[in-house]
């Protein structure tokens, strides 16, 4: 009876090894902003992609001025998915992601939505409720690290003035969800929102870090249990 029981609880812990890393625990969506003088198609570089991955803080505010433009990128972090490896190399080292879909409101001085696009690697999927209400973007590639950004969305200030604009993130109003698409296809259950964007003003916002979950790989997982 008791070598019974024994073996159950190593196939129980063994499921639970199995069922933990299919997907993000706890994904954090950010948001960040450039600005350019004049409309930039493509994109530069650093709205689409971090170079540097760590615990760097992103850029979530940025001065105005008079007739520029605002671009907003989408940040996702604090992934971990240890067996995205089988996916593509991409989220090997930091866990990963494969779409997002959200919404964005903006609150303070008037700007103008121009545009949401998606960045290399990703699509934009088709909204009922109208952007900037409802985003979506999926991956036409591989899992992606949350050094790539999936999208991004441009505002123009069409006046003089260059008082404070805020960005922040809401549910997509197509479905009422606010969440991450992990590399098994499936969505995460959890999703927080961890950072507004400001966009000219006397800074009142505080710049989130990005910090993805410690990365591990099945062969650690497997060692627990043994």
């Amino acid at each position: 009876m008791k070598s019974w029981l024994i073996l159950l609880c190593s196939l129980s812990c063994l499921m639970v090894a199995a069922v933990a890393p299919a997907g993000n625990v706890l994904p954090y969506v950010h948001l960040e902003v450039y600005q350019y003088s004049q409309q930039q198609d493509p994109a530069p570089a650093e709205v689409c992609l971090h170079q540097e991955r760590g615990e760097i803080e992103l850029q979530c505010y940025c001065p105005k001025s008079a007739y520029a433009y605002a671009f907003v990128p989408i940040h996702v972090t604090h992934l971990n998915l240890p067996i995205c490896s089988t996916v593509g190399p991409a989220c090997a080292d930091s866990g990963g992601y494969t779409g997002i879909e959200l919404g964005l409101h903006v609150s303070g001085t008037a700007v103008t939505f121009l545009s949401a696009v998606a960045c290399s690697g990703f699509s934009k999927l088709p909204s009922t409720a109208s952007e900037p209400g409802a985003i979506s973007f999926v991956s036409t590639s591989l899992c992606h690290a949350s050094g790539a950004h999936p999208g991004y969305v441009v505002y123009y200030n069409a006046s003089t003035k260059t008082t404070a604009t805020y960005f922040d993130i809401t549910s997509n109003a197509d479905t009422g969800q606010l969440r991450v698409l992990n590399c098994e296809q499936l969505y995460d259950p959890w999703t927080a929102i961890n950072g507004r964007a400001q966009w000219g003003g006397t800074r009142t916002i505080v710049c989130s870090i990005d910090i993805d979950v410690e990365p591990s790989t099945w062969g650690k997982i497997k060692a627990l249990y043994r």
